[in-house]
């Protein structure tokens, strides 16, 4: 037995702790999750309440994704001149404001539709800003050998944070209504960015000025490091796909739960919540799954899971109990959020292992990018085609489309590769 190997079994969870700017990270993160959990919900409504269309819920969807075309890729350049937590920090306080400014404008019934994709697209571009720095930073935070389960602890914290957020937010907007649960939100932004701007790490930055020609010049040296790489191809690729074939559910769970389960936003939180327990669960049991499967088979196995079980979202409105309809509910997304959890999880280590630090902003905020390129486009035609196709149908067929596309790639020898991270 190698000592790489000996190494990785002598890690703990209790290893993470003498970590202290990881622990600052996570905790940052950790609480904009929790934020984001109650945002789920309230969010979602707002925009159905202010919009009442399906279409325009999904193309405010589709503005969501378009700072990651305009600005993803210049992105992660600015890591090579600007401390990666200084954007980090200034990104959190940006879209601070952004919520802060939908919440009183909805407060004081001035929002409107246009209001709506304004903000949303100046949000998403400080998200799509943060991304590279925030996936740059965090190697930095954690030895290599504790790499795995600090990323498996970080995303479990995360999803239990989210998890309390979305039980709680119920309670919140009957107590608060949708601006003051929005208006919480905006808080975690901020209480995010200060702790961040907390975190003790030394970045190397250029002594050059950050020029247009310099910016391309440094994003060409991120493409040539990609193009040599066949299996970053690959990851882009199949991230690009799923982020496609999964916009139905991410952007018509708010129409599902009234026109197929014909119920009230209770469902909304048994979506969120059977999603999220299985992502914990999963999450803190990563490590060990792509030790015993290997990285290949759990990323073909979790595409596998997401298609079966997003097509069975199409059969639920048949349950007339609604109890029972619930119940599957909750079990059937617990086992999708297994699905996506350990798919992620394979693809954020070998990004992480395979490229170097040099370059691991350029090249993630290009892999970003990627996957989210098709993000606007797929979801102007899923906004589209809801008005002629009903949604079980849409959700049936895009789940076949993902358990084949897996079934297929399972083929691949480029992903067989995975197993060597």
């Amino acid at each position: 037995m190698s000592m790489v190997k000996l190494e990785k079994d002598k890690i703990k969870y209790t290893d993470l702790f003498c970590e202290k700017n990881y622990l600052l990270d996570t905790f940052s993160s950790i609480i904009s999750r929790f934020g984001d959990g109650i945002d789920t919900i309230a969010f979602s409504l707002l925009v159905y309440k202010i919009t009442g269309s399906t279409l325009l819920v999904a193309t405010i969807f589709a503005v969501n994704g378009i700072p990651n075309i305009l600005f993803g890729m210049i992105s992660g350049v600015a890591c090579k001149y600007v401390p990666d937590k200084k954007i980090m920090a200034i990104c959190d306080f940006g879209r601070a404001f952004c919520v802060f400014l939908i919440a009183v404008l909805f407060i004081t019934s001035n929002l409107a539709v246009w209001h709506l994709y304004v903000i949303t697209f100046l949000n998403s571009s400080f998200e799509s800003f943060r991304q590279p720095a925030s996936m740059s930073i965090f190697p930095k935070t954690i030895p290599i050998e504790k790499l795995e389960h600090g990323m498996a602890f970080c995303s479990s914290g995360c999803k239990v944070a989210e998890l309390i957020g979305l039980a709680l937010s119920p309670l919140i907007i009957s107590l608060s209504g949708l601006g003051g649960a929005i208006l919480i939100d905006a808080l975690t932004f901020l209480v995010c960015g200060f702790l961040v701007l907390s975190l003790k790490i030394k970045s190397t930055i250029s002594d050059n000025k950050i020029t247009v020609k310099g910016s391309f010049s440094d994003l060409k040296e991120g493409f040539l490091f990609i193009k040599k790489d066949k299996l970053i191809i690959v990851l882009i690729l199949f991230a690009t796909i799923i982020n496609a074939l999964l916009i139905p559910i991410n952007s018509l769970q708010a129409p599902y739960v009234e026109e197929v389960l014909r119920t009230d936003s209770t469902a909304l939180s048994v979506i969120s919540i059977g999603m999220l327990s299985g992502m914990i669960l999963s999450g803190i049991l990563g490590p060990r799954i792509k030790e015993i499967l290997g990285g290949r088979k759990m990323f073909i196995l979790g595409g596998v899971i997401i298609g079966i079980t997003y097509s069975l979202l199409s059969f639920l409105g048949n349950i007339e109990n609604k109890l029972i309809m619930y119940i599957i509910l909750a079990l059937n997304l617990f086992l999708l959020g297994v699905g996506v959890l350990i798919l992620t999880f394979v693809l954020q280590v070998v990004m992480m292992k395979k490229v170097s630090q040099e370059y691991l902003s350029r090249v993630a905020a290009i892999f970003n990018a990627g996957a989210l390129c098709a993000v606007p486009i797929a979801a102007c035609i899923v906004g589209i085609i809801s008005q002629f196709v009903n949604i079980k149908l849409l959700f049936l067929c895009f789940g076949i489309l993902i358990s084949l596309l897996f079934l297929i790639m399972s083929l691949n020898k480029t992903i067989k590769a995975f197993d060597e991270y």
